[in-house]
């Protein structure tokens, strides 16, 4: 004996009138399909900035190189400069005589220190800075 049928709804009627069932997935798979898609596009978005911090890192860190470098040469000049200026005096203030005897003064020894205290004292505010680029 056949069952009756139920009689339809007229939205359950409707709705199997504009869409045939074999060519149109369920709803809940939609929905899960757009959910997984958010969660793709959350990830893709997190990447994103994750990246973006990355290269904004570099970008720091290719700053500071940069100044460091920029210093670096900088305080090279400078010790050429006083390395050129010592050797100069040394050669300038030698007497014709201290050629041949290698003899020094009282008054040019303490030139000489006094120089090369500079130097030194120069060479130590060089490894200062380049201490505090670290």
């Amino acid at each position: 004996m056949p069952q009756p049928q139920q009689p339809q709804t007229a939205f359950q009627s409707a709705a199997q009138a504009n869409t045939p069932p074999s060519k149109q997935p369920p709803l809940f798979i939609k929905l899960e399909k757009y959910n997984d898609l958010v969660k793709n596009l959350e990830e893709l978005r997190r990447y994103s900035k994750e990246i973006k911090e990355t290269l904004d890192n570099l970008a720091e860190v290719e700053r500071r190189l940069t100044r460091g470098i920029t210093a670096s040469y900088r305080t090279l000049d400078s010790l050429d400069t006083l390395i050129t200026i010592v050797s100069s005096r040394l050669v300038s203030n030698q007497p014709a005589d201290m050629k041949e005897s290698g003899a020094l003064t009282q008054a040019e020894r303490h030139n000489i220190e006094k120089y090369f205290s500079t130097v030194k004292d120069e060479i130590n505010r060089v490894k200062s800075e380049l201490t505090s680029m670290k």
